[in-house]
């Protein structure tokens, strides 16, 4: 079996973009090879550049390993 840890994550290499929407703000986020997508629902900005940073650290962070265990 490969070792998972060696694939990336699918968002490694996408970009964010924040920007004014309707509702407040939101984040485009642009992952190589998809279309585009728009997470909305942030009241400022700050809220917006808050998110891109939790989820890039998410995204770049070690796999979490899961699943049942023989003891």
């Amino acid at each position: 079996m490969a070792d998972r840890s060696l694939k990336p994550h699918p968002h490694a290499d996408a970009t964010y973009v924040v920007e004014p929407v309707p509702e407040g703000f939101g984040v485009q986020v642009n992952v190589p090879g998809s279309y585009p997508a728009i997470v909305k629902g942030f009241a400022t900005e700050a809220a917006a550049q808050d998110w891109v940073i939790t989820h890039n650290a998410h995204v770049l962070a070690p796999p979490v390993q899961r699943g049942w265990r023989r003891r």
